[in-house]
């Protein structure tokens, strides 16, 4: 089974660094899932905060974003970096 650590926090927190940090340190992957979210607002051609408010009124965006965590997952289990 592998180590994760999970940060949260608003936006500007200072989940980011630490996490960096964390990965720096540990020698672990860092996966950030903001920088996910921006790749998938700017997929459908919206900014973050646009995407924010998408999310809470429609769960296919949420599961979008779930989609793009499912196969990093995915690929790691299977070797693929």
């Amino acid at each position: 089974m592998k180590n994760i650590i999970t940060l949260a926090g608003d936006p500007g927190a200072g989940k980011t660094e630490v996490g960096k940090l964390l990965a720096e340190n540990l020698n672990w992957e860092l996966i950030n899932i903001g920088k996910l979210q921006r790749e998938l607002a700017a997929e459908l051609g919206m900014d973050v905060q646009e995407l924010n408010q998408h999310m809470v009124i429609d769960r296919k965006y949420d599961d979008m974003l779930d989609g793009k965590i499912k196969d990093i997952g995915q690929n790691r289990t299977r070797g693929n970096s």
